[in-house]
């Protein structure tokens, strides 16, 4: 009898369907206005619904034949949204193994975007020969965040030897008079190919003999952040002078400092 017992258990624990945890890929991603995209769901094909909203308010979708902006493939494995808008289609996405009532992680979608100003435009500079520079530029608010790079007399200005661009601005070193010309910070968003540009910024460069160093122009980056309690951010502290202040190599224009907000 007993035999009979272990024999039917241990059968019935190797035909039972194991269950391992479900999710939805990609988890976090920006969309462009109208535009589309596919959610994934790791469940087993057939036994999955959709929803949408947060946990406790959470609505089925992909059941409405007359929404054509979101529809299921024949497994129901894919979810793809159409027409995305902020006002329908972004928001938090669950899928629900409806056999073992398995809910996965939210998969956030967010509609992309760039405003159209600049947090800070850089401004006019008069630099000494010979001296290092910077120009201040904090690029618009951004969904994802913009690909900051800039432009001298219209051109497209790459990073060398001499121009370190960083989370702060534009860095000149050593700058000699062939650095002089007119600046513009550019902002990039990757996701709605929309590209801004800040005020046009004319640089000057005066002999090393002549003139004043005139106050130097720091700033810390990022100037505002979000960051949940137990883990870490990295403040940067950007100027093209500061650094020897702080008995720093002058070439060390961005050291870093970590503050970690723990329990």
């Amino acid at each position: 009898m007993w035999l009979i017992y272990w024999t039917l258990l241990l059968w019935g624990w190797i035909a039972t369907p194991k269950v391992d945890s479900i999710e939805v890929t990609p988890r976090s991603l920006f969309v462009a206005p109208r535009g589309q995209t596919t959610l994934t769901c790791s469940a087993s094909a057939g036994n999955i619904e959709w929803l949408r909203g947060q946990l406790g308010n959470l609505t089925v979708i992909g059941n409405n034949i007359n929404d054509t902006r979101e529809v299921l493939s024949a497994d129901r494995s894919e979810l793809n949204i159409t027409d995305v808008s902020e006002k329908d289609q972004c928001g938090d996405y669950y899928c629900l193994d409806a056999v073992f009532k398995t809910l996965s992680c939210p998969a956030t979608v967010s509609l992309a975007g760039i405003a159209s100003h600049f947090e800070l435009e850089p401004s006019d500079t008069v630099a000494q020969g010979g001296e290092d520079s910077v120009l201040l530029c904090r690029p618009p608010v951004s969904q994802p965040p913009a690909v900051v790079g800039w432009t001298k007399d219209g051109h497209a200005l790459s990073p060398d030897g001499s121009h370190v661009i960083g989370p702060c601005g534009l860095v000149i070193l050593n700058a000699s008079v062939e650095d002089a010309g007119t600046y513009q910070c550019a902002a990039f968003n990757p996701v709605t190919m929309e590209q801004m540009f800040s005020r046009e910024a004319h640089f000057n460069v005066t002999d090393s003999a002549q003139g004043s160093r005139g106050s130097p122009s720091i700033m810390v980056a990022p100037p505002t952040s979000s960051v949940m309690e137990g883990s870490s951010i990295t403040l940067q502290c950007c100027g093209a002078r500061v650094c020897g202040v702080l008995g720093m190599d002058h070439r060390a224009l961005y050291p870093q400092l970590q503050v970690v907000f723990s329990h």
